[in-house]
């Protein structure tokens, strides 16, 4: 049985993701506990500030680098020329900004909300939880996340046994958008790969195990989405980062299972 506990983080409003969450808690092993938005204290949570603002703008000048990266992948096949095209497209844009990382300061504080304050806390909430377990690994998935291959899933934790918990580690299994082909890995022996410290594809599904927690909760200025709160905090503390080659588990909404509720969260 693998050494993990698995958490679902779910907006109860949802109605719609229920059945799915009903149906990871029957093939995740073990128990997996559900995590909602009403068992956090949400009285906290601000509205915009200058002090926010001034936030928002040094967690992006952290992460520009990997946000441009990934809109350059996003919607390209892997063709090298067409990656070419786009790369000088965007490259062209961005030196004609004064400040390089301007649109995506646009674009955070377009998605600053309560809602989405609300969301990390749950992700945060959930670590908390995996404290006080004796689990070395923490499975951490959204309401949306669709379980694609268990059995690749079953290798990975396995294969991990080795890792020394006294080293932050986190895993991303989910392949969002795609940008798996940002590095186009292909091993036959282990279903993972290292890749940049912090680089997230999304907070659909990963795996975290304790000393990574600890690192992470020096972080609970929420400011930004996320998943890219946690690109941010992972990099500040160059956080040890893989990605699982394909989709172990594969997001609802970008699959058309569910609708995404991201516009309605932002507002």
């Amino acid at each position: 049985m693998p050494d993990i506990a698995a958490y679902i983080i779910h907006y109860s409003r949802l109605i719609d993701r229920l059945e799915n969450i009903s149906e990871l808690q029957h093939l995740i092993p073990g128990k997996a506990t559900v995590v909602t938005e009403k068992e956090i204290n949400s009285e906290s949570s601000k509205s915009l500030s200058s002090s926010s603002m001034n936030s928002i703008k040094k967690q992006i000048r952290v992460i520009s680098d990997y946000l441009l990266l990934h809109e350059i992948f996003l919607g390209t096949n892997t063709h090298p020329i067409e990656k070419a095209h786009k790369f000088k497209s965007i490259y062209l844009q961005y030196i004609c900004f004064a400040d390089y990382y301007s649109r995506y300061t646009s674009q955070a504080l377009s998605s600053f909300s309560f809602a989405n304050q609300e969301l990390c806390k749950q992700h945060y909430h959930a670590m908390s939880l995996f404290l006080k377990e004796d689990s070395k690994y923490c499975l951490i998935l959204e309401d949306d996340s669709v379980f694609k291959e268990p059995e690749v899933f079953d290798i990975i934790i396995q294969s991990l046994s080795i890792h020394p918990q006294d080293i932050p580690l986190f895993m991303d299994l989910s392949n969002s958008l795609n940008l798996g082909q940002i590095y186009n890995k292909q091993d036959p022996i282990y279903p993972y790969y290292k890749v940049l410290e912090g680089q997230t594809r999304c907070s659909c599904a990963y795996l975290i195990n304790k000393a990574a927690i600890h690192s992470l909760r020096k972080f609970q200025d929420f400011v930004l989405p996320v998943d890219w709160h946690l690109t941010y905090a992972l990099k500040a503390e160059n956080i040890t980062t893989y990605w699982s080659q394909g989709s172990i588990f594969c997001q609802g909404s970008e699959s058309g299972s569910f609708s995404s509720n991201s516009t309605s969260r932002n507002k």
